[in-house]
């Protein structure tokens, strides 16, 4: 029996670093893996020591803690390609525990945690996860960032003072311009106006000075006076794209599409791939009754961050995959179709949907997880995805966008 039992934990739960190693690693997949460890490094270190911080711990207990889980998990994990990392819903957890039970406690109901970990992975609750009604998660995850962040307000306003205190000591222009940048993020931005105008007062030929007062004057609603630093800031920065998006967005709202479609064919000379930018600069020319290229830059919809959502491929690389539908014969193909608008828009689009299924041979549908039990009463002869289904298991010969 315990020899069924252990032959059994064998097959399940072998580490998938003792398989690739069986199967033979070769010298370039060292490489990419390091190449893959550094790139996670870089914020997963840093996260950890901020988190720490946050825990109520040294920035060194959260490094040496992300270094050695990260090991053993890449070690012990089960799955050839994972991330290991610092989660900000531990902090709250930890600095509880820290302050209510000591250092030994933490370590203590760590190990125990640990343990219990290794039990559910064991008794694969894994699974249940899936259940669990999606208002549940975002509601536990918006709580715990807004703990996080009431968390270090003390810190934040803590600054101020010691700024000022500095300033006593030793009134150096450093000093102004941190004061100045906790009033921008505390968003006190008459003092922020105050401070930046007299930072540009001083050196006039600092870019920073101008492009943050320009910001302060943006969010206090100072449009005119927002417009005119920000056009000093690209005057002595002309690369400063972040500048020319801001321009662009006050041109914009003024009523100025062609002062705006400017700006924007600026910013996209500086980064060319700047979606946002060709999104907004499609409205600006739209408006300025350039259809034809509003038109063209109005496709760079689907590349920008918030139509991405749970696509776990992006439309970019959809793109480099497979062709994007543009009127061929589907009548032996698979057509893969999904949300980019709203719910009203893909609900009254539906309507189309008997259609589309008549002109191919299969036609793969991904709603939002909010609609998908109702197409799937009302199918409509489309195979609708399910939440957890990702683009990378579908078989597919064309993909087009819902709307």
């Amino acid at each position: 029996m315990l020899k069924k039992i252990w032959e059994r934990l064998k097959a399940d739960y072998t580490p998938k670093s003792v398989e690739v190693l069986r199967k033979g690693y070769s010298l370039a997949l060292f490489k990419r893996d390091c190449i893959s460890g550094l790139t996670v490094s870089i914020v997963s270190l840093p996260l950890a020591m901020a988190l720490a911080i946050a825990s109520g711990l040294t920035p060194a207990q959260g490094l040496y803690t992300a270094i050695v889980a990260g090991f053993v998990i890449a070690l012990m994990g089960g799955s050839r390609f994972q991330i290991g990392g610092p989660t900000g819903a531990f902090a709250i957890v930890v600095l509880e525990v820290l302050q209510s039970y000591g250092y030994n406690g933490l370590i203590a109901s760590m190990i125990l945690t640990g343990i219990l970990l290794i039990a559910a992975g064991f008794m694969k609750l894994g699974s249940y996860i899936k259940y669990i009604p999606y208002p549940v998660i975002i509601g536990f995850t918006a709580g715990i960032g807004l703990i996080l962040i009431t968390s270090q307000v003390k810190d934040f306003l803590e600054a101020e003072v010691c700024i000022k205190k500095a300033i006593s000591i030793q009134p150096e222009l450093y000093y102004f311009e941190n004061l100045a940048g906790v009033y921008l993020q505390k968003g006190d931005y008459e003092l922020a106006i105050d401070f930046y105008k007299e930072l540009t007062t001083q050196c006039p030929n600092r870019y920073e000075y101008w492009f943050y007062l320009a910001m302060a004057y943006k969010n206090h609603h100072d449009w005119e006076l927002a417009k005119d630093a920000y056009y000093k800031a690209v005057e002595l920065n002309p690369k400063s794209h972040e500048s020319y998006f801001n321009l662009a967005y006050l041109c914009f709202n003024d009523n100025r599409p062609q002062d705006a479609v400017e700006c924007y064919k600026k910013a996209l000379e500086i980064n060319p791939e700047d979606w946002e930018s060709t999104y907004f600069l499609s409205l600006a020319q739209m408006q300025t009754k350039d259809y034809e290229n509003g038109l063209k830059s109005f496709e760079s919809r689907l590349c920008r961050h918030s139509a991405i959502v749970s696509q776990e491929k992006t439309y970019p690389n959809l793109m480099k995959e497979k062709p994007l539908w543009n009127g061929e014969d589907l009548k032996d193909k698979v057509l893969y179709t999904y949300y980019e608008a709203g719910f009203g828009d893909i609900i009254m689009l539906y309507r189309f949907m008997p259609e589309l299924t008549s002109m191919c041979k299969k036609v793969i549908f991904k709603p939002q997880k909010e609609l998908a039990p109702l197409f799937r009463e009302n199918s409509y002869g489309a195979e609708i995805m399910e939440m957890y289904d990702f683009e990378k298991y579908l078989d597919f010969d064309y993909h087009i966008p819902f709307l």
